[in-house]
């Protein structure tokens, strides 16, 4: 069973809000509380988000797609001093 993350609004880049996650304010503690109650009250939305989350991560933030990034980043670099 897949959980969907609670970051704080400082993950927008990998949670999209609803979608895949639930995006709180820093130190927000009522956000955070209406938040996890969403998730507690809403099991199949819970693990779709959950589903979603991994999916996300399954395809952007596996260890090879970083790696492709990281070497498209290095080879643009080594391109531009040409």
């Amino acid at each position: 069973m897949s959980l969907p993350p609670l970051p704080s609004t400082r993950a927008a880049e990998v949670v999209a809000a609803g979608s895949n996650g639930l995006l709180v304010p820093p130190g927000d503690v009522e956000a955070v509380t209406g938040a996890l109650r969403t998730l507690l009250s809403e099991p199949q939305e819970r693990a779709a988000m959950g589903a979603r989350a991994l999916q996300y991560v399954r395809q952007q933030a596996s260890s090879e797609h970083c790696l492709r990034k990281l070497e498209a980043f290095y080879l643009d670099v080594v391109n531009r001093g040409r």
